[in-house]
C-alpha cells in the first residue's frame, strides 16, 4: 500500500512539473514573436526594391536630360518590354522597369508600393510621393535636380515591415508592405514618329518627351 502511494505521489509531482513547464513556455511567447505571413521580410524584398530605386534614378536622369536638351541615341526594350535600356546623346545610359518584381513571393493581388514621381512648379521639377509633394519635417519641397545636392530619394522596407523613403539624412515611414504584385512608375515608353521618344507614367508625373538623335535611327533589341 505504501509503494502505491509513493508511485501516485511521484506521478502527481511529474504532472505538476510538466504543467509548470508548459506555462513557462506559453508565457514566453509574446504577440511580438508572431510574424504576419503577408508581410515580406527585408531579405525577400531585395529585387523589387532595387527595381523601384532604379526607376527613381531613371526619372531623375530623364528630367536632367530634358533640362540639358539631350537626345535619345537608342532605346531598347528588354524581355518584351518588361524593361528598357536608354542611351543618351552624351554617351550615358540608364535602365528602367515597366514591370516590377513581385514582393515576398508574389501572388496575383496588386498591393501598395511607393510611387516616387515629379511635378512642375514655377518651371522647376520637385519630387512627389504617391502624387503628393515629398516633404519632411520642415515641409519644404525637394528639387529633383539640385546643383547643391546630388542625393536621390531611396525607397526601402524597414525591420518592422513598413515602406520607407529616405533623402539624405531625412526619412519617412509609409504604409505596411504586403506580398503581391507591384505597379511600376513607368507605364509606357514609345516612339512618336521618328523624332521623339515619349515616357508615360502611372501617377501624375507629366509626360516627358526627348528628341531622337537624327543621325542614328533607334535600335530595338528583342
Amino acid at each position: 500500500m505504501m509503494n502505491l502511494l509513493n508511485t501516485k505521489s511521484k506521478l502527481s509531482y511529474l504532472l505538476f512539473l510538466g504543467m509548470m513547464c508548459c506555462s513557462c513556455f506559453l508565457g514566453s511567447c509574446k504577440d511580438d514573436d508572431v510574424i504576419d505571413p503577408d508581410t515580406p521580410s527585408v531579405s525577400e524584398s531585395g529585387t523589387a526594391v532595387e527595381n523601384i530605386n532604379t526607376n527613381v534614378k531613371a526619372l531623375r536622369r530623364l528630367i536632367e536630360a530634358k533640362q540639358q536638351e539631350l537626345t535619345v541615341k537608342t532605346y531598347n526594350p528588354v524581355n518584351n518590354g518588361a524593361s528598357y535600356a536608354i542611351e543618351l546623346s552624351d554617351g550615358t545610359g540608364f535602365s528602367m522597369y515597366a514591370q516590377i518584381a513581385a514582393l515576398g513571393g508574389g501572388g496575383e493581388t496588386i498591393v501598395y508600393s511607393p510611387k516616387l514621381g515629379a511635378r512642375i512648379e514655377h518651371d522647376e521639377y520637385y519630387w512627389t510621393i504617391d502624387d503628393a509633394w515629398l516633404t519632411f519635417e520642415n515641409d519644404e519641397k525637394v528639387k529633383v535636380v539640385d546643383e547643391n545636392n546630388r542625393d536621390t530619394p531611396i525607397v526601402g522596407i524597414n525591420a518592422d515591415g513598413y515602406w520607407t523613403v529616405k533623402y539624405g539624412t531625412k526619412s519617412r515611414t509609409l504604409d505596411k508592405a504586403e506580398s503581391g504584385r507591384l505597379t511600376s512608375q513607368f507605364e509606357q515608353v514609345s516612339a512618336v514618329g521618328d523624332e521623339l521618344v515619349r515616357f508615360i507614367f502611372t501617377d501624375q508625373t507629366p509626360i516627358i518627351e526627348l528628341h531622337l538623335l537624327r543621325e542614328i535611327s533607334p535600335i530595338f533589341l528583342h
